[in-house]
């Protein structure tokens, strides 16, 4: 995730980074590990949608990635232990259907606010535990607010053109 938003603010990120998550043709979270969790693999599938041209390391993660992903999805697989979320079937149902590049940034933050579950996400790891500042409800309700202005700016410049 780090690389996506590294890349999406304009930093000039190697792609390399990749090639130490890839064996034989498969990618994976961490070294020895034997199957792919879904979260990982939505983040890769995201992080590959800002491949440069020649990036052949981003393009193989993007095929890899997004046949697990869909294999997932067809056999109605889309959960990961590791994490409790909302909506990540959905999350991911639009991460492949919608690549990054053909996404509008106001319709893309009210999709996630309805999927961002706020203090009810919970992530597994040696114990169930929250992340408060990274999901809380007081984030939710400054993104509907954030929404809602600019909605209503939008409605107004609307007027002022008719």
């Amino acid at each position: 995730m780090a690389f996506r938003l590294l890349r999406l603010h304009g930093y000039q990120v190697s792609s390399d980074v990749f090639k130490h998550f890839e064996k034989d043709g498969n990618f994976f979270c961490f070294a020895g590990q034997s199957t792919q969790a879904v979260t990982g693999m939505y983040n890769l599938l995201r992080a590959s949608q800002l491949q440069y041209p020649g990036e052949t390391i981003l393009k193989e993660a993007r095929n890899f990635s997004s046949k697990f992903l869909r294999e997932k999805q067809a056999s109605n697989q889309l959960f990961d232990k590791w994490i409790i979320t909302k909506d990540l079937p959905g999350e991911v149902s639009y991460a492949l259907d919608i690549p990054w590049y053909a996404s509008l940034p106001r319709i893309e933050t009210r999709f996630y606010i309805e999927q961002y579950g706020g203090e009810n996400d919970i992530w597994i790891g040696k114990t169930l535990y929250r992340m408060p500042f990274v999901n809380n409800n007081l984030y939710l309700e400054l993104a509907k607010a954030d929404y809602n202005n600019c909605q209503a700016l939008h409605k107004l410049e609307w007027i002022n053109i008719l």
